[in-house]
């Protein structure tokens, strides 16, 4: 799926994090596409792993330079900007408060979709993928936004965002990434949201966050150090369970 043209003639408005997702988006605008894309980034300071996820992109960017420099030069500058300078919308944010009573949703969220609305950005991507199997079993966020089950609520929220990967699962993604020989870009990818200190890296992947446990689930744990993993499925499922939620 190909986003709408944005107010820059063919420039692609996408949230990137330097995360899978939204790195594989960034690979299919510039490789396959061929078009330019204009990334933003909003530095959440609640995450510790905001500095690894600018270094991230910081890296990624200067691979493409060094090994694909006409496609490099389809990236414009990230624009960031700070999480506490967007003002809450209280019509998103309410909408948020609608879902959050039924199920989880991310508080990102409400202020990704306040930004937008407040700047007035057209067709920003973000790379919200499908879910393959996992533990949990809850449907994914992506299962909420089908034209058959979407709610006013969502329609709130999502209406500020296309979402052109939707239909991809990670596994998809992998198996595409491969067959394009977009590996060597992709496997410096983050998706901790805590990552641990580490002697001789800025951080490494906690085991225990949600990133983490999702990553975990849909065939990525490799990236998480196996004490890590394993400490974590254990801490999450103590967290998770119900005798804890009943004293939280």
């Amino acid at each position: 799926m190909i986003s709408e043209k944005s107010g820059k003639e063919n420039t692609v408005n996408l949230f990137w994090t330097g995360g899978w997702d939204s790195t594989f988006r960034l690979m299919q605008i510039i490789f396959e596409e061929k078009r330019k894309v204009q990334p933003y980034y909003i530095i959440d300071l609640s995450r510790s792993s905001w500095e690894i996820e600018i270094k991230t992109m910081n890296d990624i960017k200067s691979l493409l330079v060094s090994d694909y420099p006409k496609k490099s030069e389809l990236m414009e500058p990230v624009m960031i900007f700070n999480k506490n300078d967007i003002s809450i919308d209280e019509e998103v944010s309410e909408a948020w408060k609608s879902i959050r009573n039924k199920r989880h949703i991310g508080n990102q969220y409400i202020w990704l979709a306040s930004f937008i609305k407040k700047t007035g950005i057209k067709n920003m991507e973000m790379s919200i993928v499908n879910s393959d199997d996992c533990e949990s079993n809850s449907p994914s966020l992506i299962a909420y936004l089908q034209d058959e089950r979407i709610t006013s609520a969502e329609k709130a929220i999502f209406k500020y965002f296309s979402l052109p990967v939707k239909n991809l699962t990670k596994s998809d993604m992998y198996e595409i990434t491969k067959s394009r020989n977009w590996l060597e870009i992709l496997k410096n990818t983050w998706f901790c949201h805590h990552p641990l200190p580490h002697p001789f890296k800025m951080g490494v992947p906690c085991g225990v966050c949600n990133p983490c446990r999702v990553a975990v689930e849909e065939g990525f744990g490799h990236k998480i150090p196996v004490l890590n993993r394993v400490a974590g499925k254990w801490v999450k499922a103590v967290w998770n369970s119900n005798l804890l939620k009943k004293l939280r």
